[in-house]
C-alpha cells in the first residue's frame, strides 16, 4: 500500500458500514430473565398425546389473554418407532393447567419434506390474527430435514406450505424470524 487511507483501498470500498439497528423507544419494562418461579405445569389430553415423550414446548401469549402451548410428542422410548414427532396444541387460562387439543395439528406426511416428523413448533401470531408455525420437517430416514412452515387463522386449522429454509446439512434446527416493513 502507498499510504493511501484504508477506506479508499478497493478491497474495502466496497464493503457495506456497521448494521443500522432499529430504534427502540423506552416504555417503561424492565427485562429480566433471572428465574424467579419453578411450577409443574400440567397437560391433560388424549392417551394418544399422553402415551408419548414431550419436549420443545413453545408457549406464547394469545392477544384474548390465553396462553397457547405447541409442543412436540415423540414416540415413548421402546415403542416402535413410526416417526420422529408430531406436533400437538393447547390452551391455557393461567400458565400453568394446558387442556390439549383432542388430535396433533401438524403431523408427518404426505409430503417428502416431513414424511419421518415434525418437530421444535415456533408460533408467530400475525397481524391479522392467524398463526404462522415453523416446525422442523424430517425425512422419511428420519436422519435429515429442513425448516417448514404452516400457517391459519386457527391453530387447529393449520395447513402446510412446505420448506421455509432448506439445509445443506443433516437438520435445519432454528431459525428466525423479522417482521419489516415491505421494501
Amino acid at each position: 500500500m502507498t499510504g493511501m487511507p484504508l477506506s479508499q483501498d478497493k478491497a474495502t470500498a466496497a464493503l457495506p458500514g456497521p448494521p443500522v439497528r432499529d430504534t427502540v423507544a423506552p416504555n417503561g419494562v424492565t427485562l429480566d430473565f433471572n428465574v424467579q418461579q419453578i411450577e409443574d405445569v400440567s397437560i391433560d389430553g388424549p392417551p394418544e398425546l399422553l402415551a408419548r415423550d414431550l419436549m420443545s414446548p413453545f408457549v406464547w401469549r394469545d392477544p384474548n389473554g390465553r396462553f397457547g402451548m405447541m409442543v412436540r410428542a415423540v414416540v415413548a422410548a421402546g415403542a416402535p418407532l413410526t416417526d420422529t414427532g408430531q406436533i400437538w396444541a393447547g390452551w391455557s387460562d393461567d400458565g400453568v393447567s394446558f387442556a390439549m387439543l383432542p388430535r396433533p395439528v401438524i403431523v408427518p406426511g404426505p409430503d417428502v419434506s416431513d414424511a419421518g416428523g415434525v418437530e421444535d413448533p415456533t408460533v408467530v401470531i400475525d397481524p391479522d390474527g392467524g398463526y404462522v408455525v415453523y416446525y422442523t420437517g424430517v425425512l422419511a430416514d428420519m436422519a435429515h430435514g429442513d425448516l417448514c412452515y404452516a400457517s391459519g387463522m386457527a391453530i387447529d386449522r393449520l395447513k402446510k406450505h412446505g420448506i421455509a429454509l432448506a439445509t445443506s446439512s443433516r437438520l435445519a434446527k432454528a431459525g428466525s424470524s423479522s417482521r419489516r416493513k415491505a421494501g
